[in-house]
Formats: structure tokens, sequence, C-alpha cells
């Protein structure tokens, strides 16, 4: 291999500027090093000898990109007294540093042993104690990994905040493994599994477990330890070795239920006066909360000293921030007549009205959360099929009465019902009377199509979308009896405040106005015919309807069998299109006129001279409205008239 010459200037210790031939030649194991002068190469002979890069005096070493421009890497000379951050006397010897050193930036040289420096653009981040191990800057962020004070092993970030500003970054944990399936892992964020998070303040933090950076809302750590999803399990309990602290300790773990922090909390102040409640056998197999004696044989009391069923629990003064549940249970029996799972009541046991308060009692209140599917309350009732005595299923009975309103059942919301039957049996009405002036009712009342107040009365779950009824207080003027006042009950939070007070409101009883449309249409169907009647009486008067021969026909029938003829509609009823028909057994004059109920002429379908022979054609009704027309067909003079029926 040919040797290189290198030309190199240095500066001597005594600032005189001096040229060196520098002789290099890395790949002949003859090359030594020449005393005195800077080198690179194989020093010395042989065959196990290192690459060496030398410089004499006491200089750095650095690498240069882009003709000599930009110099990207640098290894430190002997460098002491330095000042970075204000702190003075560091020594900087030997740290090697990769990217962007130089006399106008906050870290001219490198910093600590190795030193990534991507653009800072300050170094406030950094302290002393930073020396032999990694360090990364950029911008305003720093990251450290390594020993601290030479000593301990310890990780070092930082990130200029201002202020009251915003919370400063985090230092995260995030495990990007790929297993070949789409998973949070394998996306461009990774999974975070814990992050450390600074306060504001920059003086506590906190540290979080679980994957913040896709967490609802951007949730960060506010707690020392705070545990984003799952929960935390303690192996060593299960240990058949673990120590019995039971007499030991008087504090227990609560947590609130707003949001889950966890505090201690005196055992004492959990009820019971600080006596000695432990549960003691009663009789041969049941146990008791309670500390006095005289219980009821295969019962459990709790806040009660004479329980009524199988688990009695009294509520009588409600703790400060606790919610107001009472809870009784029954077991069913196979002997008693009626079986009972569980009851639950909230009374007011003070039954004077002039000492009622704005609330409400709720006998038992379940919820279904969170889940993909969430039942508050599921009712199911199956006979057995072993047994043959099995009646009646009902899967959720309900039962109002006593009150101003009652509701058996109310649902906030859109019902599904897959089936509903209305007791209608005679032997449970009186009055019976029929509905008088039905069609006068139904003229009255004004159909609407409007949108409910979604989001201003969120907690009634109205529905979305364009919605088709009648005003309630339109109704209530002409048909009192179809309304109904109503009122939403308030709604409380978990501590029983109200959220929401209770407002009143008026319904209207749809299933009510059926009745009504049928005696309307029976009503209607009345002065159909007898407007048939009239017309038929009438046209059978005309002169120009003789049968043949100058006969008179014997009425219109008769002369609709001996001349033309006037076929049915098809189909009928009809919703759009449908066809008419006819036959002329002679040349003549033909009109097809279509008329409302009334006999207003709506349109003239033919107005011309016809010959003999059967016709056929399309009558489309798409901008006429549902209802009951007739079309007529006058040939010389000559009529005919069918009736045709439009539906929705």
């Amino acid at each position: 291999m040919k040797k290189k010459t290198i030309v190199i200037a240095v500066f001597t210790p005594l600032l005189t500027f001096s040229t060196y031939i520098l002789k290099a030649q890395i790949t002949t194991p003859t090359n030594i090093s020449p005393a005195g002068v800077p080198f690179v190469g194989w020093n010395g002979t042989g065959v196990s000898r290192s690459l060496v890069i030398r410089n004499n005096f006491n200089r750095s070493i650095e690498w240069y990109t882009d003709g000599g421009l930009f110099r990207k890497m640098v290894l430190n000379p002997d460098l002491t007294g330095q000042n970075v951050n204000g702190y003075g006397g560091l020594d900087l010897s030997g740290f090697f540093g990769v990217g962007e050193f130089s006399g106008g930036m906050d870290y001219s040289d490198p910093a600590a042993r190795v030193h990534a420096n991507g653009g800072s653009t300050t170094d406030l981040g950094f302290r002393p104690m930073m020396k032999d191990g990694f360090l990364a800057t950029r911008g305003e962020s720093l990251f450290y990994g390594g020993l601290l004070n030479n000593t301990e092993s310890g990780i070092v970030w930082s990130f200029r905040t201002l202020p009251g500003g915003s919370p400063p970054v985090p230092l995260k944990f995030i495990y990007t493994g790929d297993d070949g399936t789409t998973s949070v892992s394998t996306g461009i964020d990774g999974l975070e599994l814990g992050r450390f998070q600074a306060h504001v303040s920059n003086d506590h933090g906190y540290f979080g477990i679980g994957d913040w950076t896709n967490s609802l809302g951007g949730q960060i750590p506010e707690e020392r330890l705070d545990i984003l999803d799952r929960t935390i399990r303690l192996r060593a309990f299960a240990a058949s070795s673990l120590v019995d602290w039971e007499n030991s300790f008087d504090r227990v773990l609560v947590a609130d239920p707003l949001d889950g922090t966890v505090y201690w909390r005196d055992a004492s102040t959990l009820g019971g006066g600080g006596g000695d409640y432990d549960w003691e056998v009663i009789g041969s197999d049941v146990v008791s909360g309670h500390g006095t004696s005289g219980f009821p044989s295969n019962s459990v009391g709790i806040g009660n000293v004479a329980p009524k069923c199988k688990l009695d629990v009294l509520l009588q003064a409600n703790p400060a921030g606790y919610q107001p549940i009472a809870i009784c249970g029954y077991n069913s029996s196979e002997v008693d007549a009626l079986n009972i799972g569980v009851s639950g009541v909230a009374i007011y046991r003070n039954c004077d009205p002039s000492q009622f308060s704005p609330q409400t009692y709720i006998g038992g209140s379940f919820q279904g959360l969170h889940a993909e599917y969430n039942f508050g309350v599921q009712g199911v009732a199956n006979a057995n099929p072993v047994c043959s005595n099995s009646k009646q299923n009902i899967g959720v009975y309900g039962e109002a009465n006593g009150a101003s309103t009652n509701w058996a059942g109310y649902f906030n919301g859109i019902s599904y019902l897959g089936g509903v039957i209305i007791g209608s049996d005679q032997a449970l009405k009186t009055n019976v009377s029929g509905i008088s002036d039905a069609l006068g009712m139904i003229d009255l009342l004004a159909p609407k199509k409007y949108d409910f107040l979604v989001n201003d009365f969120p907690h009634m779950n109205l529905p979305d979308g364009m919605q088709y009824g009648l005003i309630a207080q339109d109704v209530e003027s002409i048909i009192p009896e179809l309304t109904t006042p109503f009122t939403s009950p308030a709604v409380y939070d978990s501590l029983g405040a109200v959220v929401t007070p209770p407002a009143d409101y008026l319904g209207i009883n749809y299933i009510g106005l059926i009745p009504i449309l049928i005696q309307g249409i029976k009503d209607q169907q009345e002065q159909i015919d007898a407007l048939q009647t009239i017309v038929m009486d009438c046209c059978s008067s005309f002169d120009g309807m003789q049968g043949p021969n100058g006969s008179d026909g014997g009425g219109l029938n008769d002369m609709n069998s001996k001349q033309s003829e006037l076929h049915q509609n098809r189909p009928n009823p009809f919703k759009t299109n449908t066809r008419i028909d006819y036959d002329l057994v002679a040349d003549g004059n033909v009109e097809l006129i279509i008329t409302d109920i009334n006999g207003v002429q709506i349109e003239k379908l033919v107005n011309k001279t016809q010959s003999a022979g059967s016709y056929s054609l399309d009558w489309n009704t798409e901008d006429l409205s549902p209802g009951i027309y007739f079309y007529s067909l006058i040939v010389d003079g000559q009529l005919w008239i069918k009736k045709a029926i439009k539906i929705q």
C-alpha cells in the first residue's frame, strides 16, 4: 500500500505556527510513530497493533464534514477549570462529543464522558454531578444516565419551563416490541409502561404506571404513585409465612370514590363507637356483626338489634361523605307462598306531610357500568320445565299508587318493547259509551314535525333527529283526557347533591287517539257512502244516460252492463301508481276525470274522441295526498264512476 503524506498545522506552546509532515500508513505493520510528532496510523511492528490517533500537544482531536466547515465530533484535551451553567472549576478532560460544539453555543465543549448534542439552546439543566455517563441535549431538553458524583448511579432529565406554565415534560418508559400483530407497542408512539412527572412548581413530582400517552383526555400522574388503570396485587398476602399484624395496627386504607385516591384512616372512625364488634357464631352456623346478643336465629343484623330477614341493614344516621343506601335481602323458600330474592325500602319515617322535604327515596338502585353491554336491571322469569304448576312468568313487575302522579314504570330514554298488551276487558270498565264528533276532534288536531332539545335536557335522554307528533298543550285544549302532567325526577350525584332539579311537563296518551281515529274513519266512510248515493241518483237522472234503443237502461248499473265498461283500478288501495282500464263498444267522445272526496276535479286524464276498443293508462299520484278519490268515465254523455284509495 502507498504511504499517505498528510500536512497538519498546529500551534506550539510558544504560540508559533509550525507545520509538520505527518507520515500515515495504517496498513503496514512496520510503520512506527515519529517521536514527538502528531500521528495517525498503525504504530509499531507486528500483527497485533492498534490504530493510533495522537496529538502530542494539549489540543482536542476533532472530526469535520462538509469541506471542514462543520465539526461533528470532538475529543477534549486536558480541560480543567471550565464553566457550564454557572458552575465553575469543572474538569472536562477526555470527554467525547458527537454533534455541534462551538464557542458561541451553550455547550462549547462536551460536558460528560459521552455527550450527544443535537443543537442545545440552553444549559440550565446541567449539574456538576453529571460526569461519567451519557449526556444528550437538544433544544431545551436534557437527558443524562450514568454515575452521579462518581459514586451513585442515576438518571437526570430536564426541560426548561416557565413559572406557572404547563407541566414539565415527563421521563417515559416505552416498550416497542413487535410480534407481527397490530398492537399498541407496534404503533408509532409505542406502549408507555410508566413515567416520572415533575409538578408544575418544579418542587416535587410523581410516578405514574400505565399508558399515559394514549390515555383519554391527556391525563398525567398527579400523586406520588398514580396507577392509570388496573390495580395492585400483593402476592405476599397469600404466603403462609406472612406475619399476622391483626392486633398491631389500627389503620385501614380507604379510597375516594370520585378519583380513586387512597388514604390512611383510623379504623375506629368507621363506626361502632370503638368497641369490639368481631363476628361471632350464633347458633350452629350463622355469624353476626353486631356487638349485642339476642339475635333471632339464622339472621344477620348490621345496625339493627332485631333483624327481620336473613340480612338486615339499618341506616339511621348518614355520616358525611357516605351514600344513603340501605340493603335488605330475602332468601327464597320452597314452602312459602311468596318468595322474594331482594327487597329494598327507602321510607321517610315522619309521615307528617308538612314535614316533607324535597328529597327522593329509592328502594333499590342498580347500575351496570363501563362494559360493552350494560344492564342496570335485568329481570328474568322462567318456569322450571320439571314443574307443571307454573301459570305465569313476570320478568319485571312495577307498582305505583298513592301519589298525585303514579308511574309503575318510568323509562328515561328510548324503550324497546317486543309486544304491548293493555288491559281492556269489559269487566274492568264502566260508563261505556260511543264517541261523538270524532271528525271534529281530528280536524282540530295539528300534527307537527320537530326536533327535541336534546342538549338542553341531557338528563331526559330525548331522541335525536326529526320527530313527528302533536304538541301536548294543543291536545289539552281539544281532548284534555289524553294529556297527563308528569314530573321529571331530580338527578343526584354520588353524594346525594342535586345536579338537576325536578321539572314538570305535559305528556300525551297517543294510544288513546286510536279509538278516536277509528271512529273518525267510520264517520268518514258514512259520509262517503252518502255522497256516492247522491252521485248515483244524480247521474241516473241525466237525459243522456238512456240505454240502447232509447230505453232508460234500468239505471246506472244496467247501463254500464250494456254499454262501455269502466273497470276497477289495480292495485287498489295503492301508494303512488295504479292502472285504470275501460272498454268502448263504439266510437265516441271520451272523458276520464279524477275528483276528490268533495267532488272537486283534480285532473282530466282523457279528453278526446276514441275508437271502439279496450284502453289502459297509468295514473301517477305522486303529488297527491293519501285519501279517497273518484275516477269517472264519460262517453257521449254516459257516466261510469269508481272509487280509488291512496294510502301512505
